[in-house]
């Protein structure tokens, strides 16, 4: 996808079928009968843009390939829409997001992507909604468990559903940390991802021409009227169709609602709210981590295993024989005291 006719694994040099090295510049260079072999990547340089005609060139293995190309939508991407985000803190907070060129209706192929987080993940958790009120099309966007995500599609023949699940990553969708969504559909597939995991199910095949159409209506971003169980976190990066759409300034004046402009959390807002602890916030609240703290209680506020010194009483703590899972560079201590002596060793 480079100007010298490399796919992306060619520009890395790392074009493999079957696990091994082929050294060639795409995939499917080495293409050979009884192999699924595949190639993706974004196109980056501004002068192939926009996309109207593909060709396939090569050998090709008569009666015995098959392809399918994908060619996403236009996007403008940079770290510029990361600061374009809104912070979830009630389950009944939403944003109704409306575009005047509506992206979502009377369109043959759709999608809506996002980045999020959060720290509570539980089932039927809205994220998106749209729905045509007179078409009866919709899609929903929902977390369904802490490591899978589930869509709603429909295009005008029934529900269609599709779960992503990635729980082989190793992560989970509560974790805090920043999570990729995307979803794609036409009229002959939907395509999921969650955090470079897919999922791609084929649709049935119509005999008219399929439209997706949400009658003008807004898209509903954190839950939407219908539900009760909205999302709690915070959405970046928002696309719809292609276009990025401003969640940040939407957002600003709607704090009685639970909505806050940005990547907001509960712990800077507050003055110091765990003692010497460490806040970890929750969105709509937090909570407090004591353990590096010399208090305890919910709000670390409670003295700890408190000693009383006289004038030439000492303990000693053999920082060597700590068990670290790192060399530590540096150390921090901290003590609570009080005393009724001053100007002396503590």
């Amino acid at each position: 996808l480079d100007n010298r006719g490399y796919c992306s694994c060619g520009v890395k040099s790392d074009c493999r079928v079957g696990g091994r090295l082929t050294g060639q510049y795409c995939n499917c260079d080495s293409l050979s009968k009884f192999q699924d072999v595949e190639d993706e990547g974004n196109f980056t340089i501004k002068e192939h843009l926009p996309v109207r005609a593909v060709n396939f060139m090569g050998k090709v293995l008569k009666n015995s390939v098959t392809a399918l190309l994908r060619v996403g939508h236009l996007r403008c991407q940079g770290f510029g829409s990361h600061e374009i985000a809104a912070t979830f803190r009630k389950p009944y907070s939403y944003l109704s997001v409306f575009h005047p060129d509506q992206p979502f209706d009377n369109v043959q192929a759709g999608e809506i992507s996002f980045d999020f987080k959060t720290s509570e993940a539980y089932n039927y958790m809205t994220v998106a909604h749209a729905i045509g009120p007179f078409s009866g099309d919709y899609i929903k966007i929902m977390i369904w468990s802490k490591t899978m995500m589930r869509v709603h599609l429909n295009l005008g023949f029934g529900d269609l559903k599709q779960d992503v699940d990635i729980s082989r990553t190793g992560r989970t969708l509560d974790d805090n940390e920043w999570h990729e969504f995307s979803v794609m559909f036409n009229p002959k597939e939907m395509n999921v991802t969650l955090d470079g995991v897919r999922m791609i199910q084929g649709l049935p095949l119509q005999a008219e021409p399929v439209f997706f159409n949400v009658d003008a209506t807004p898209v509903y971003i954190g839950g939407s009227y219908h539900d009760i169980f909205g999302f709690v976190g915070c959405i970046r990066s928002l696309y719809v169709n292609g276009r990025i759409f401003d969640i940040s300034n939407l957002a600003v004046g709607k704090e009685n609602e639970g909505i806050y402009s940005g990547c907001g959390s509960a712990c800077p807002l507050l003055n110091r709210p765990c003692n010497y602890g460490e806040c970890m916030d929750q969105y709509d609240s937090f909570k407090c981590n004591c353990s590096v703290s010399p208090f305890g209680g919910k709000f670390c506020q409670n003295e700890t295993r408190p000693m009383t010194f006289g004038g030439g009483s000492y303990i000693s703590y053999n920082m060597v024989n700590v068990n670290h899972t790192r060399p530590l560079a540096t150390a921090k201590i901290v003590i609570g005291f009080k005393t009724t002596t001053p100007n002396h060793n503590m």
